[in-house]
């Protein structure tokens, strides 16, 4: 569904799990707050949308935990997400999935450069992979 929109599962379908992690990403000081118990475990920095194609704020679901190989343009590993990005670049065919994930050009980290995705660090991706669970909820504030 579209960022802010309401949808419906059958209950029968789902399980319920509590998730004691959260992920906070603050687009104006470009940092990803990890929480555990409602305690700050980590803080990274991370590149946020270019004007053009800002990252949407809100509240979003961690959906997978992917792995990629090495040379893949996301880095060492995404978390992919809920939301979606509303606006998309021309000629764009990568997907309007949001997501926090990796870089090869870890230069850039802090940058405003992306198309609405998180872009953090090998080692910040490495740690997100190994503790954060599908379900975990990423507020996305300015």
């Amino acid at each position: 569904l579209p960022n802010a929109r309401t949808g419906w599962l059958r209950a029968s379908a789902m399980r319920l799990q509590a998730v004691s992690w959260s992920l906070v990403a603050d687009l104006g000081a470009r940092t990803l707050t990890v929480r555990r118990a409602g305690r700050v475990v980590a803080r990274y920095r991370v590149s946020i949308g270019a004007p053009a194609t800002p990252t949407p704020t809100g509240r979003f679901g961690v959906t997978d935990r992917l792995l990629q190989p090495p040379g893949s343009p996301y880095g060492y590993g995404i978390l992919a997400l809920s939301g979606h990005q509303p606006h998309l670049p021309t000629g764009w065919s990568g997907g309007d999935r949001l997501a926090v994930h990796g870089t090869p050009d870890e230069s850039t980290i802090g940058d405003a450069d992306t198309n609405g995705c998180l872009h953090a660090s090998t080692a910040a991706m490495k740690a997100l992979l190994r503790e954060v669970p599908v379900g975990t909820t990423l507020t996305v504030r300015r």
